[in-house]
């Protein structure tokens, strides 16, 4: 059932990601400050969460006196738990409506609070502990095999499990980042040894990941049950790879081809609570699923996602792929029940990135995949053309759902590419 509530005293149009039924939270920069805040997003403005803290407008909350907004990541709200998440986001819908008009009928109060966010710069919401990165999509590895012959092996173990591998927090940044682009181990044309050279075969995957809230001591597993409960949220991911680079792990079947440079998140975290209304049902797969990944009743979000790309000869953003995150094998609790299943501790504030959300025909993730790694031409409208990324193009991908008329949407992922020198 859709999550109908009374409508915000903001403003917020019919297509806005953001309306009183979502509530993500982020970090910003204060535009005066210059201090990382927390917040919220409604419409085409963000609510300083800080600032209502200050006020005590969550005195009859369980964040009364946990102090959960006063620095600057969200990790210690995110280690309250969901009880308390959902208290923050039932709160924010009484200030947000004017059902409490503490906020609304306090002109000072709302514009210490209130900033438009095409004014203010966000940064990386939590502080992250470690990133597990995965490989989610049998239509991604089926187009492996069409591209490379390879990928079989891989194929039946995702058909049986979740295939996850260790990340890098250090290389996770933050929407609107530019990445220089690198130098690396490459084999050139007609040469037998490897050398120091930028990367020729520069691509971008698009995928989504989520953030965990509570985690789990070491020794104990989770359960998928479990699992839901400590996931706080979700966000777009854009992996950036080159794909000429030799990463010395050629045989790994656990690894995608090319070398991982960096991930770019989105910079609003929506919560597992508002993506309820987008829930369906998971269709059942021949292969027989393990005891530690089964539920009750199993689900995918029904999440649209599309991404763009922007040349520097031309600015109008030209349409790259559209896929669905119901294309993904494994749901986010399955995977996070997946990563405790031999004891391992997961913290507060870790990230899992989902790898590709590729799907059937054309529903393709990556330009490796668009272009077949480089031996079909993707010619833009303005006639330029493309094997891969080259200086100069930006990168937008953007995700929603809808339910009950309005939108769940995660904003904008984006990034692009520097010239080496």
């Amino acid at each position: 059932m859709a999550d109908f509530v009374k409508p915000a005293f903001i403003e917020t149009e019919p297509d806005s990601h953001f309306p009183i039924q979502n509530l993500p939270f982020g970090v910003f920069e204060h535009p005066v400050t210059g201090e990382a805040r927390c917040a919220t997003a409604i419409g085409k403005y963000l609510a300083d969460l800080r600032e209502l803290e200050e006020h005590n407008l969550f005195e009859n909350t369980k964040l009364h006196g946990k102090r959960a907004f006063t620095f600057s990541t969200l990790d210690l709200f995110l280690s309250l738990g969901t009880s308390a998440w959902k208290e923050a986001r039932a709160r924010l819908k009484e200030l947000l409506t004017g059902d409490d008009p503490a906020l609304e009928r306090d002109p000072g109060l709302r514009e210490k609070v209130f900033h438009l966010r095409e004014d203010v710069k966000m940064l990386v919401p939590v502080r992250i502990t470690d990133v597990t990165a995965s490989l989610n999509s049998l239509s991604y590895i089926k187009n492996l095999q069409s591209v490379f012959n390879q990928g079989k092996e891989l194929e039946h173990r995702l058909q049986q499990m979740p295939v996850l591998s260790h990340g890098r927090p250090a290389s996770v940044f933050i929407s609107g980042t530019g990445l220089k682009r690198p130098y690396g181990p490459r084999q050139l044309p007609g040469e037998k040894n490897l050398t120091i050279s930028p990367t020729r075969m520069l691509d971008v995957e698009l995928c989504t990941g989520f953030v965990t809230g509570k985690g789990n001591l070491q020794g104990m597993s989770m359960s998928v049950r479990k699992a839901e409960e400590s996931i706080f949220g979700h966000l777009l991911v854009l992996n950036w790879i080159a794909r000429d680079f030799q990463a010395g792990n050629a045989d790994d079947v656990n690894q995608k081809p090319g070398f991982h440079l960096m991930s770019t998140i989105s910079p609003w975290i929506v919560t597992s609570d508002a993506l309820e209304p987008l829930r369906i049902d998971k269709v059942q797969e021949e292969v027989s699923i393990m005891r530690h990944l089964r539920a009750k009743k199993e689900h995918h979000y029904d999440i649209r996602l599309e991404m763009v790309i922007e040349s520097s000869q031309q600015g109008e953003p030209i349409a790259l792929t559209g896929t669905n995150t119901r294309y993904l094998h494994w749901n986010p609790a399955q995977e996070l029940a997946h990563r405790t299943v031999t004891g391992a501790r997961v913290n507060t504030g870790e990230l899992f990135i989902s790898g590709p959300v590729s799907g059937p025909e054309r529903a393709c993730s990556s330009l490796m995949e668009i272009t077949a790694d480089g031996n079909e031409l993707l010619v833009l409208p303005n006639g330029e053309e493309r094997m891969f990324l080259l200086d100069g193009d930006r990168i937008r991908a953007g995700g929603y759902g809808e339910a009950g008329g309005y939108r769940i949407g995660f904003g904008e992922v984006s990034g692009y590419i520097e010239a080496a020198f």
